[in-house]
């Protein structure tokens, strides 16, 4: 429980033991990811990595998740911490080296496919809160230079105006007036996927934060 108790990222006091961003990185994959085929329960393929003597994992079923085994003669373990679903599954086994991977993977599949452990999120960061309320007005006015100090440098690089704009009216012509709804969740302090109320339907747009100061966008993405 102290463990998936770092996730998800947040501000707020912590508890004297380790920081949060701290247990965090042990999870965090420390080379590169390989690849799995489905060999799953589940039927998804797998990637795998190495942390901070924990295995990273992600798969269509889990998502991130990270766990290890061990074992000493005439014992063997195995756990996985699911950390944005708040639980984990432990395995104890009287056998050396027992392969339990296999029902814990099993196990936790379940688990997350039952619907009683949502992943969590957390709430928009004050800088992802501004740049929401910039991605409602650009939709408003239906041209992405309606707040042209928001942008990172590199914004219009990517995709110009000319571009981005006919894809935002085409949306309007087809969606309405939109605006931000009441409840928003982020992955991060950085990026978040923001949705809105429309006249004709509903809107999301994903929004990445670049690292300048003060934050500007990096990436702006309508999608119905």
């Amino acid at each position: 429980a102290w463990v998936l108790s770092a996730w998800p990222p947040r501000d707020g006091a912590e508890d004297g033991i380790l920081r949060r961003s701290s247990v965090r990185e042990m999870a965090r994959p420390a080379n590169y990811a390989v690849p799995r085929p489905a060999e799953d329960p589940a039927g998804c393929p797998r990637s795998l990595s190495y942390g901070y003597g924990v295995i990273p994992f992600s798969d269509c079923v889990l998502g991130v998740h990270f766990g290890h085994s061990g074992g000493l003669p005439g014992y063997g373990s195995n756990v996985l911490f699911l950390p944005m679903r708040g639980v984990a599954v432990f395995a104890f086994a009287n056998r050396t080296y027992a392969q339990a991977s296999l029902p814990v993977r099993e196990a936790a599949n379940l688990l997350a496919q039952s619907g009683a452990f949502p992943e969590r999120t957390g709430s928009l960061s004050p800088a992802l809160e501004d740049m929401a309320r910039v991605a409602e007005r650009i939709y408003a006015a239906g041209d992405v230079l309606a707040v042209p100090a928001a942008l990172a440098p590199n914004f219009l690089l990517d995709h110009s105006a000319a571009i981005r704009n006919p894809k935002i009216a085409e949306l309007r012509s087809t969606l309405g007036d939109c605006r931000l709804a009441d409840s928003q969740q982020s992955e991060s302090a950085m990026n978040a996927t923001v949705a809105f109320r429309c006249e004709r339907g509903a809107l999301k747009a994903r929004i990445v934060l670049a690292p300048t100061s003060p934050p500007t966008l990096q990436t702006l993405e309508f999608v119905q």
